[in-house]
């Protein structure tokens, strides 16, 4: 007689993990590839370091130069300091509330570069594309392979803010 070893159901589960291992792999390459081509573009050194995990928010600090502020506040150095944080807060998320407050940082910081980089590059949609990106996390992703290509359009602006008068070249 036929018996059932249960080998259907481990190959529903290796087709489901499968599938979601090429969408999420596909994701990650969308995003790391056009940060590589913004690095690229801008002739940023070791532009490689963005198909690495933590490396691509090194590259993408690296895009925004030193105009990396959180809530107005400018932070030095960000290329070394941001992603080192981040990194503690994987190895720390065994101390209760800690992992929290850490993960929220993380959070805010990741929002803050993302507009930062959008910002550079699309000045006219940034506020547009961070909340997109806050409320639909996949937008970053495709938004920033869209713009691999893109140049520069604000390399001068005064922390989290757009002057739109400048934008335009109306000076007041």
């Amino acid at each position: 007689m036929y018996e059932n070893f249960g080998y259907e159901s481990a190959g529903a589960f290796y087709m489901i993990f499968g599938a979601g291992f090429l969408f999420w792999g596909s994701i990650y390459f969308l995003l790391t590839y056009g940060i590589y081509r913004m690095a690229k573009n801008e002739c940023i050194s070791n532009a490689w370091v963005s198909f690495i995990p933590y490396g691509v928010v090194y590259v993408m600090l690296k895009l925004v130069k030193d105009n990396f502020t959180v809530f107005g506040k400018k932070i030095a150095n960000p290329q070394i300091k941001v992603p080192i944080f981040m990194l503690l807060t994987i190895l720390l998320f065994v101390v209760p509330i800690l992992n929290i407050i850490m993960f929220i940082i993380c959070i805010i910081l990741h929002v803050s570069i993302n507009f930062h980089v959008y910002n550079k590059y699309r000045p006219d949609m940034a506020v547009m594309l961070t909340v997109s990106t806050i409320l639909v996390g996949l937008v970053a992703p495709i938004m920033l392979f869209m713009m691999r290509n893109n140049k520069a359009m604000n390399t001068s602006y005064n922390n989290d803010f757009i002057y739109y008068n400048d934008l335009a070249g109306i000076n007041e």
